[in-house]
């Protein structure tokens, strides 16, 4: 193919406006990827966090919020703290007056009845803070949020003589 003095240059032309397209699509994929792959591993921190903490002392405290906060973060390495804010946490009660443990220690002849009466189910919504590799104004992140439901028993015990 015999090119025309017109024609010089046209591929470079093309490579320069279409190179920088490819290098921020390749940058925007990079991105969506992490993105989803720091969504999926903060909910799974928050989620594990939730399942190992002991959430007693965050029902009894005056400020739920930053009580659950604190435990979720202590409790997961994973979790940055400024990263995260708990919100809209509702604690409520629940009745289980028909369940009952018995323990006979053997010797002592004391036995000791356990009766789970009452659960408090502790509900509260996670949000979170994505960071992202490309900071444009004011966005500098992707929030996303997560609810844990946990129940925490309360419990009374009474010794029973033989």
């Amino acid at each position: 193919m015999v090119r025309t003095h017109s024609e010089r240059g046209a591929e470079v032309l093309e490579a320069a406006i279409v190179l920088p397209m490819l290098i921020v699509l390749a940058f925007c994929l990079i991105q969506v990827c992490l993105i989803a792959y720091e969504g999926t591993a903060m909910s799974a921190a928050i989620e594990s966090a939730a399942m190992k903490s002991d959430f007693s002392a965050a029902i009894a405290s005056g400020n739920v919020n930053q009580a659950v906060k604190d435990e979720l973060a202590s409790n997961t390495p994973g979790i940055v703290k400024d990263n995260i804010t708990v919100t809209n946490s509702k604690v409520s009660y629940s009745d289980r007056s028909d369940e009952a443990t018995v323990t006979d220690t053997g010797s002592t002849g004391i036995t000791t009845i356990s009766k789970s009466s009452t659960t408090a189910l502790l509900e509260s919504t996670v949000d979170y803070k994505i960071p992202t590799l490309i900071s444009v104004g004011s966005f500098d992140g992707i929030k996303m949020s997560k609810t844990i439901k946990v129940e925490v028993p309360v419990s009374e015990k009474m010794e029973v003589s033989r």
